[in-house]
């Protein structure tokens, strides 16, 4: 209870305390499909309910070089298999990556990063489970994890950050949750 209500108020001040990373992961020929899967990790509700859909995400650690915060999630969702047996794919994760925004999930600030994959590609993870990829319109059809739909919404609105800046965000939830402290 104490966790939620912490959460509660700091996504009604508009403030986050821990840091994520979620991937955005499309097919090089079809760059309107996304990589998602029904999350059954899930244990806090303010962040989704197991079975809700989701992009490989997780948390990230604060100063933590982006490109092994996207290695973990990869790892843990999307080529869990491949690690297992020391075979992951490092090739897919670029030298230096750059998000392509930032989303406010709660009281979570999510780095979100895009990554094109070429070819087929054998996904399987022990958090995510049907991974498969699917277009926006079909995302919106299932129960999605808050700011998953977001995400998406945006990056499908091919977003060019002014200047190099790095757009930031407050997901429905958080604006929601903000709009009843308001009243």
């Amino acid at each position: 209870t104490n966790t939620l209500h912490r959460i509660l108020h700091y996504t009604r001040l508009c403030l986050t305390r821990r840091q994520g990373v979620a991937l955005i992961i499309s097919p090089k020929s079809n760059p309107n499909l996304y990589l998602v899967g029904k999350d059954i990790s899930l244990s806090q509700p303010a962040l989704g309910q197991k079975g809700d859909l989701s992009l490989p995400m997780g948390h990230a650690r604060i100063g933590e070089n982006p490109r092994d915060s996207i290695i973990r999630v990869l790892q843990q969702e999307v080529f869990t298999d491949l690690t297992l047996s020391k075979e992951f794919p490092y090739e897919v994760v670029p030298e230096h990556p750059k998000p392509v925004m930032y989303m406010n999930i709660a009281d979570i600030r999510v780095s979100v990063f895009h990554l094109t994959f070429v070819g087929d590609q054998t996904f399987s993870s022990f958090k995510l489970n049907d991974l498969a990829y699917q277009s926006l319109d079909q995302i919106r059809q299932e129960s999605i994890r808050p700011g998953v739909e977001d995400i998406l919404k945006l990056h499908s609105n091919n977003l060019t950050p002014e200047f190099d800046a790095i757009p930031e965000y407050n997901c429905s939830l958080n604006l929601a949750l903000a709009k009843i402290e308001n009243q």
